[in-house]
């Protein structure tokens, strides 16, 4: 449990850090988030919000069960919550 406090907070500092990035290089390279259940990487993170917007759904499912998201039915929906996260925008 402590693990997963820790590691939450490390993405919130993650995605800081990839929006003040993304503010002054819209297309620059963003940090992974980190899987709260491990605190490792989540494997093949997109590295752009370009990226986050052709995730697939089996890309997207597996991204938020990482960070413990809830998962929306539409796609869109999913990619909108992964780019939120990934930019600390939650």
């Amino acid at each position: 449990m402590l693990e997963e406090i820790s590691t939450k907070s490390e993405n919130i500092r993650i995605g800081q850090r990839n929006y003040h990035y993304c503010t002054l290089y819209p297309s620059g390279h963003l940090l992974p988030l980190l899987d709260v259940r491990t605190g490792v990487e989540i494997p093949a993170y997109p590295a752009t919000l370009a990226r986050i917007s052709v995730l697939t759904r089996l890309e997207a499912v597996r991204i938020l069960r990482a960070l413990q998201k809830p998962q929306p039915a539409r796609l869109s929906d999913m990619r909108e919550r992964i780019r939120q996260a990934t930019m600390n925008q939650m």
